[in-house]
């Protein structure tokens, strides 16, 4: 056994009730949250096995920590609370893009009143807690009519609410800021003057600009097929800006 119970008397009801009631528990879990909170940036920061190579870090550790947040909120709702939901993941899409919006400046113009809302970008840490209390407010205005249903119909609501807020998200361009692709371009990182980015060899880098080249790079393709960026298979394309696109299509539309 890995620890026994003699010798720790519980005295009160709220030492009995505890989440962790034995000592070992409790050492073992400060132990965990002080590697995760310190071991794991120190070894990414400095680059140390495993930590190495950011695929660790970037594909695989940190999306794990994603879901599991995702996994964490459902069960609290489903596994301690017993209801039905189909929309955590909604409500975590939510959040994301609140936490971006506000990571990246929001403006909301409102032409027909003569003024736009604007708002500056956020630091890091406000963004992603403000975007914690956009997501419990969403949550709380689809659960107030759902307090007098449960089981099959809070499913039936909840996946509502996960049908709707993907419509939102796909087909409303300003919660992505009018990317062409729909996709979002997370801005640079900055805990308290720090830049989390992804860590490139000085080597790499020529007058301020990476050398894709010279990293020789390989790109999926498709299926099993793959390449290797070289200097030689790399050309430039000037691509016209939003006006110039903006005046072809208008010419292309009277034709």
């Amino acid at each position: 056994m890995l620890y026994r119970e003699a010798g720790q008397f519980k005295v009160t009801y709220s030492e009995d009730m505890a989440i962790f009631p034995i000592r070992q528990d409790r050492m073992a879990l400060a132990t965990l949250l002080g590697i995760a909170f310190i071991g794991v940036p120190l070894l990414a920061t400095f680059h140390i096995w495993p930590f190495g190579s950011d695929y660790l870090l970037w594909a695989i550790l940190l999306p794990f920590l994603v879901l599991a947040l995702a996994a964490i909120g459902t069960n609290l709702l489903v596994g301690y609370c017993g209801q039905i939901s189909l929309g955590s993941g909604a409500f975590m899409a939510i959040g994301a893009y609140s936490a971006y919006k506000l990571g990246t400046g929001v403006h909301i113009p409102l032409a027909w009143l003569g003024f736009a809302i604007s708002m500056p970008p956020l630091p890091v840490l406000a963004s992603i807690l403000l975007g914690g209390l956009a997501a419990a407010g969403v949550g709380i205005l689809f659960g107030i009519p759902s307090l007098r249903i449960k089981g099959l119909y809070l499913a039936v609501a909840t996946l509502a609410a996960q049908f709707f807020f993907d419509w939102v998200f796909l087909r409303v361009s300003w919660f992505t800021n009018y990317a062409p692709s729909g996709s979002v371009n997370a801005p640079t990182l900055n805990f308290f003057g720090l830049v989390v980015g992804i860590y490139i060899d000085e080597s790499f880098i020529k007058d301020g600009i990476v050398d894709t080249g010279a990293m020789r790079p390989i790109a999926r393709l498709g299926y099993m097929d793959y390449a290797v960026v070289t200097p030689e298979t790399i050309f430039s394309i000037n691509r016209p800006s939003a006006e110039e696109a903006m005046a072809k299509l208008k010419v292309k539309a009277a034709e």
